[in-house]
């Protein structure tokens, strides 16, 4: 099972729900590349405007049932000459709480991607 490091914060408006990071083999470029295709998969799309690929970058799903629309907000720096530090900061555009939505997508996408969560 995937572990993690994850910070929660309830907020009103729009903020930060969770955070957790991860490492996976690959340069930045490489892992930016993996993680865009990833995204794509459980139904993300790039926000291009907000993103500064390949180091950060922001996903976006619309209004559902649950939520008036969520993001995922994704850093990447080089741990060493051969693997990325990701850190993945989940987001509501209005909410109380996302009820765990935020973390349960950060961990689809790292786990998606192979991806090691930091513990």
């Amino acid at each position: 099972m995937l572990g993690q490091a994850l910070e929660w914060t309830p907020f009103m408006g729009e903020g930060d729900v969770a955070t957790v990071r991860a490492t996976l083999s690959g340069t930045p470029e490489e892992t930016s590349k993996v993680l865009r295709r990833a995204a794509g998969d459980i139904g993300y799309t790039l926000a291009e405007k907000q993103s500064e690929l390949p180091t950060h970058i922001v996903f976006k799903k619309g209004v559902t049932a649950f939520s008036w629309g969520s993001e995922l907000r994704v850093t990447l720096t080089a741990a060493s000459a051969s693997s990325t530090a990701i850190t993945v900061t989940t987001g509501e555009v209005f909410a109380i709480t996302d009820w765990g939505r935020g973390n349960k997508a950060a961990m689809c996408l790292l786990v998606d991607v192979g991806a090691t969560a930091e513990t």
